[in-house]
C-alpha cells in the first residue's frame, strides 16, 4: 500500500521557505497497517472504517454512502483494472484506485 504524502514547511530560506515530505501509513489500534478499499478482492466484504483526508474528494466518497461502519462489498473491475465496482447502501458505485486508497477498511470474514 502506498504510503500518504504529508508536506511540512520549515524555516524561510534565502530562496524561499524551504518544504520537505513525510510519509505516514495509517496504522490500526494493535499496530498493524490498516488495509484500504483498493486492496480488497473481488467476492470479499468488508467494514468501512474512515475515510482519510477533509478535501472535496473526501467528501464527496461520503456523500456517496462511504461513511464508518457501512458494508461494502467488492463486485468486480473494469478489464485494465481501474474502475472497480463496489455494493454500498444498496447500489452499485464505481471508484478510480486512487479514490479507492483513501478509505480504510476492516475485512469482514467470510460467511461459512
Amino acid at each position: 500500500m502506498p504510503a500518504r504524502q504529508l508536506n511540512f514547511v520549515s524555516a524561510p530560506t534565502a530562496t524561499g521557505i524551504a518544504s520537505r515530505r513525510v510519509s505516514v501509513v495509517p496504522f490500526d489500534a494493535k499496530g498493524s497497517i490498516m488495509p484500504t478499499l483498493d486492496t480488497l478482492k473481488p467476492g470479499e466484504s468488508a467494514c468501512i472504517a474512515e475515510v482519510v483526508g477533509h478535501d472535496a474528494v473526501a467528501v464527496r466518497l461520503m456523500e456517496m454512502g462511504l461513511i464508518e461502519g457501512e458494508t461494502i462489498e467488492h463486485l468486480g473491475a473494469a478489464p485494465l483494472g481501474d474502475p472497480a465496482e463496489y455494493l454500498v447502501c444498496g447500489y452499485r458505485l464505481s471508484l478510480r484506485a486512487s479514490e479507492a486508497r483513501r478509505v480504510q477498511i476492516l475485512k469482514v470474514p467470510a460467511a461459512s
